[in-house]
């Protein structure tokens, strides 16, 4: 299965390069390249996404949490 996808919340700008507006960076991305966080590049005047469909948080709790006063 393939995770390369268009991204979303980008817009093209002159030369090639795209403007990646999902996070406060604002990164202007020549073709070939990626973003600030490496997740992102730039091909044809278009944004990629390459961690489409995996997981990037993950956090491990218990089922049955106890309050402090029931110790």
């Amino acid at each position: 299965m393939s995770t390369l996808r268009e991204a979303r919340f980008f817009e093209p700008l002159l030369g090639g390069k795209v403007l990646c507006t999902l996070c406060p960076h604002d990164c202007r991305i020549p073709d070939g390249g990626r973003g600030v966080w490496a997740v992102r590049y730039s091909a044809g005047g278009k944004l990629y996404t390459l961690v489409y469909a995996k997981v990037i948080a993950r956090n491990l709790r218990p089922m049955d949490k106890k309050s402090p006063a029931s110790r």
